[in-house]
């Protein structure tokens, strides 16, 4: 079982928003359930939006009016007959909050409200900041008004709640209770996981790791040039790719249980894992050595579950390692744990040579 405050920071460095879930206090999330947590970030950002003023931005106002405001529309007037009555169609440019980014935000409000899985104290809350927006139009929530709500230099600060709100909107879904909603628990999703594992520890060591290079890059196969169906051949894309100046890591992330494999009794590491993570080095190496670069190293980063693993081989002149991290364990005993797998253990690992 993850906390969800460790979940809280895995979803921070995933999304690569640190910086902004920084206004929530993760020390005291320890108690709430997932759904809560949700809340709790959700209500605690949207108050500090609301007291330093929500995002506005012009829009284009058209409305029949007896009152002349802003520029009249003489073509649709005389269409509708408005002007023997006194009236005209007018278009003026509102400045108002009345934007897709807080429709988005006060719709996400509303689901939590009617969330039973919610603490009964935050669905207070964001019915609360429901009422704080009163100009704020109510909308359904769909992926296209996700895919509208742009994130630029304007709207920054709302880049982290709206991957909030996308978050809730993906995992909740509607409950026997009419109208209620209920969240499904994604932290069972093995998929979605192994996908929030993967991000996370990329942007952990990008943020956290000084001196290195951190990105997903591609492996090459080591082929003939111009080899005529080399296009055939499978991309390879990394998990995480670390270079200095002195090294180059290839890290692959598996969100699994089942770190060992068995056969006839006699248990292994599963072997798909170290087959393509053996090939990924192997072809990288090729590569390095007629670069000049330094020989590439691998390591296969599970989650803790039911064993732990902590072993490094050198395996036709590659080093590998295949090590787990407990993600149950506080959060700065996680921090250390993923820095000393790159920067060096307080003790050795054993090394087979094969």
């Amino acid at each position: 079982m993850i906390p969800v405050a460790n979940l809280y920071m895995m979803l921070a460095y995933a999304w690569n928003r640190l910086d902004q879930a920084s206004v929530v206090d993760v020390a005291a999330l320890h108690q709430q359930n997932l759904p809560s947590l949700l809340a709790h970030v959700l209500v605690t950002g949207v108050s500090h939006l609301t007291k330093r003023g929500l995002h506005k931005q012009y829009r284009e106002l058209v409305e029949e009016s007896g009152t002349l405001r802003g520029r009249v529309d003489t073509a649709a007037s005389v269409k509708r007959a408005l002007f023997q009555r006194a009236r005209a169609v007018c278009q003026q440019d509102d400045y108002s909050a009345d934007v897709i980014h807080n429709q988005i935000v006060k719709a996400t409000l509303h689901r939590l409200v009617k969330c039973s899985d919610v603490a009964p104290q935050l669905r207070r809350e964001a019915g609360r900041l429901v009422q704080r927006l009163p100009g704020v139009s109510d909308i359904d929530l769909t992926a296209r008004a996700f895919r509208g709500a742009v994130v630029h230099r304007h709207t920054a600060v709302y880049a982290f709640l709206l991957d909030v709100c996308q978050l809730i909107y993906n995992e909740t879904l509607p409950s026997e209770e009419a109208g209620g909603f209920c969240f499904r628990d994604f932290t069972r999703d093995e998929k979605k996981m192994w996908r929030l594992f993967q991000d996370f520890v990329l942007n952990f060591y990008r943020k956290e790791l000084s001196g290195f290079s951190v990105n997903a890059s591609h492996v090459n196969w080591s082929i003939e040039p111009n080899a005529a169906d080399g296009h055939l051949l499978p991309s390879m894309r990394t998990d995480v790719s670390l270079k200095s100046t002195s090294r180059h890591i290839i890290l692959d992330t598996k969100y699994t249980a089942k770190i060992f494999q068995r056969h006839y009794q006699k248990k292994s590491f599963r072997s798909e894992h170290l087959y393509q993570l053996l090939t990924y080095v192997q072809q990288q190496a090729a590569y390095n050595a007629a670069q000049s670069m330094p020989a590439p190293e691998g390591i296969l980063l599970y989650p803790l579950a039911a064993e732990a693993a902590e072993t490094r081989y050198v395996i036709s002149g590659h080093p590998l390692s295949i090590a787990t991290v407990d993600l149950g364990q506080p959060w700065p005993h996680v921090r250390k744990r993923l820095i000393s797998l790159i920067l060096g253990e307080e003790t050795a690992m054993p090394v087979y040579i094969g």
